[in-house]
């Protein structure tokens, strides 16, 4: 297993994050009214920065989850869902985020 940097968790995760529509997934959670429980805050729908947040997290857990030896792993909440697996031939971490509505 090869050792990556804060560079390196960086670049996969901001990546990741600017190729996701976080616009898309506000209006469809206007539309539904999906609201999150917002500590001293009740319960609302979550503004963009709510969004960004809990993904850069979700994000940055799955990452290191693999970096400290996990093959894929998975975590998800409030809708989103975020996966990481290192690439065999390069070992390089690769993050995915998608926001779920429905699954069966």
């Amino acid at each position: 297993m090869s050792v990556t940097t804060f560079t390196e968790k960086f670049n996969t995760i901001s990546d990741c994050l600017n190729h996701f529509d976080f616009e898309k997934v506000h209006q469809v959670m206007m539309y539904l009214d999906w609201k999150w429980h917002m500590v001293e805050r009740g319960y609302k729908i979550p503004c963009l920065d709510d969004l960004k947040d809990v993904a850069t997290r979700l994000a940055s857990h799955v990452y290191d989850a693999v970096a400290s030896g996990h093959d894929n792993y998975t975590v998800g909440t409030g809708g989103f869902e975020a996966f990481a697996e290192r690439i065999k031939d390069t070992g390089e971490i690769v993050v995915e985020l998608k926001f779920v509505l429905e699954m069966s």
